[in-house]
């Protein structure tokens, strides 16, 4: 068993491995890695991934719309979550599916011993019924932020638990939303504001995009990453909720669609 879960936790490892953090070296892996050994790290985290209902827990718990944190906050992207499902509801996307937002902050973690498991931004809804793992990343201050290879990875490692938990988070969806939505491997979205793309126009996003058709083909799954425009978020504090700023109009900047 021990074994099992060390292989399970290889794709969390690699999404914070040197090589993809490091804004020096995160093209070059891009570029090497094998989409195959990619999908055998995700199957081995699907497989034994976290289940909340077994511990009675559910996925969509339920927020206020105020962010966790008092005082100031960095929680950026958490922030613009709780903006993006308060204020937006559904994302119209040009020339795409639209996605409706369904929560933020979503749980994934049974146990305390999960404790390397993270959140999902925000779980929402394709205009197909298709559930969607989306990851928000933004700049912070003089930082690009996280950079998009980093971002890819990491909601790799959330479609893993979502897809392995399918038909209790379809079941919940439909619970709580009245919708129905279809059970099996989630669509991963990655979305910024424009500033953040910006950002990263410097580095050519060619190998990123490259190691995402090559994901989408092998995992037979969709990989979006979108531009939300001249939006920043206007940081809730203190029992207040953050808003959204400035101009709000989503675009494709990548979309691979597997045939």
């Amino acid at each position: 068993m021990a074994d099992q879960l060390a292989i399970s936790m290889a794709l969390i490892d690699l999404a914070k491995s040197p090589g993809v953090m490091r804004k020096a070296e995160y093209e070059t892996t891009a570029s090497s890695l094998a989409a195959d050994q990619v999908l055998s790290m995700y199957e081995a985290l699907r497989d034994t991934a976290p289940h909340r209902h077994e511990r009675d827990k559910k996925y969509f718990v339920g927020h206020s719309g105020i962010p966790s944190t008092k005082g100031t906050s960095t929680r950026q992207e958490e922030h613009l979550a709780i903006a993006l499902c308060d204020e937006a509801a559904s994302l119209f996307v040009q020339n795409s599916d639209g996605l409706r937002l369904l929560d933020y902050q979503v749980p994934l973690k049974a146990r305390q011993s999960d404790s390397r498991v993270g959140k999902v931004d925000i779980v929402a809804l394709t205009d197909s019924g298709r559930v969607a793992v989306v990851e928000l990343k933004v700049s912070k201050g003089t930082s690009k932020g996280e950079n998009p290879l980093r971002a890819l990875l990491e909601s790799l490692t959330y479609c893993a638990i979502v897809e392995a938990n399918a038909q209790d988070i379809s079941s919940e969806i439909m619970e709580r939303y009245g919708i129905q939505a279809l059970a099996g491997r989630p669509d991963l979205v990655v979305i910024a504001p424009q500033k953040y793309w910006s950002n990263w126009n410097n580095v050519p996003l060619t190998a990123v995009h490259d190691l995402s058709d090559r994901l989408a083909r092998t995992f037979a799954m969709r990989v979006r990453f979108l531009d939300l425009g001249d939006v920043a978020v206007s940081m809730g504090r203190d029992g207040t909720p953050p808003t959204l700023t400035g101009r709000l109009s989503t675009t494709v900047k990548h979309d691979t669609q597997h045939q």
